[in-house]
């Protein structure tokens, strides 16, 4: 069976979550989806037209170096609107505020908190996993690679960027796991002053309402690879990010997987899973 290959990068914010982001700063994941067949086609065509790109003077091949000062515009342009007429591929995107998702997962911890008994037998750590924004926009790209797939009648994705450590590898096989499972097992432990010994347990839940398993997805791949399709999604998610603060900075109130976030966007078109009742933009609305 045939597999999906998504050459994927990321721009704006992707550490952990503070209180300390602005209202307008974004996280953004976004790439090229395309079945395997194509890959070789696309990447012959896509290389007839990067070729050209004039990389004196730069070490690396990024689209903040490559257009920094007005540089390869023209290439650049030219890449676009290749891809607008382009077809059989799919843009697929994640985007997130990170001050609403901080804001989201602070009211979380203060429900949890508010049920919690007051005098305990067992002491826990108070200490919480800090949240990374990375992780957050990988469930987002995972879910909808999912959704991908069905379309595709696959099981099988590769995902492919230019730059990916051994961390986030880790971080994407643990947020696969954790959303192909309709109920979520936490591991805990604490200490239990009446013993004096440290006690093991878990904590089982379950989300309703709407749908975020993983059903199709078996066997997920990320690979650190350079190549005329990488520095494509590159251009690609750089640009769309660019595009999203431009509209946040027009109006006071954008959710950014709806149709009017990116409906001046040149490659409008090609994106796959846009709607104005994405549930996470509701849940992380700043």
């Amino acid at each position: 069976m045939e597999s999906v290959h998504y050459y994927f990068d990321e721009s704006g914010e992707k550490g952990f979550l503070d209180p300390n982001f602005s209202a307008s700063d974004i996280g953004l994941i976004a790439g090229i989806a395309l079945p395997a067949r194509l890959v070789s086609t696309f990447d012959s065509e896509i290389s007839q037209i990067l070729s050209r790109l004039d990389t004196r003077e730069i070490v690396k091949a990024h689209a903040v170096e490559l257009f920094r000062d007005g540089k390869n515009l023209g290439i650049k342009d030219e890449l676009l609107n290749f891809l607008k007429n382009r077809g059989e591929w799919l843009l697929i995107y994640e985007a997130i505020y990170p001050l609403g998702l901080y804001k989201n997962e602070k009211t979380t911890q203060e429900l949890i908190s508010k049920y919690k008994p007051n005098n305990p037998k067992i002491k826990t750590s108070k200490n919480e996993n800090k949240l990374r924004i990375y992780t957050a926009l990988l469930s987002g790209i995972i879910i909808k690679l999912d959704e991908l797939c069905l379309i595709e009648g696959s099981h099988d994705v590769r995902m492919i960027s230019d730059q990916i450590d051994v961390g986030i590898l880790r971080e994407a096989l643990i947020t696969l796991d954790y959303l192909k499972q309709d109920v979520h097992v936490q591991k805990m432990s604490g200490f239990d002053p009446c013993t004096g010994q440290i006690v093991r347990g878990s904590v089982k839940s379950k989300v309703t309402g709407f749908d975020t398993k993983v059903k199709h997805v078996s066997d997920l791949k990320i690979e650190n690879s350079i190549s005329n399709l990488s520095i494509a999604a590159d251009i690609v998610s750089n640009t769309l990010y660019r595009h999203l603060k431009s509209e946040i900075g027009k109006r006071s109130f954008l959710r950014l997987h709806s149709r009017k976030a990116v409906d001046q966007f040149i490659l409008k078109d090609r994106i796959a899973f846009v709607g104005d009742d994405y549930i996470m933009d509701t849940l992380e609305w700043r």
